[in-house]
């Protein structure tokens, strides 16, 4: 048989590019760009904060897909 979970699996996360480093590409070869939405990894990235506001830099190998 096939188990189902009772939860939708929530290991990834959604974002808005606000700044992109050179050559920022994914594996798949999908180009990102500001404002790009990506999903990435729960674990990805680090964490920071800038003139009070919250930021994840993450590596472009983290990202597991771009919506738009």
């Amino acid at each position: 048989g096939i188990a189902l979970p009772q939860e939708p699996d929530l290991s990834y996360h959604e974002a808005v590019v606000c700044v992109v480093g050179e050559k920022a590409k994914t594996e798949l070869g999908g180009e990102i760009v500001k404002d790009s939405i990506i999903i990435f990894s729960k674990y990805a990235g680090t964490d920071i904060k800038w003139d009070g506001e919250d930021y994840l830099i993450i590596h472009a190998d983290d990202i597991i897909g771009k919506i738009r």
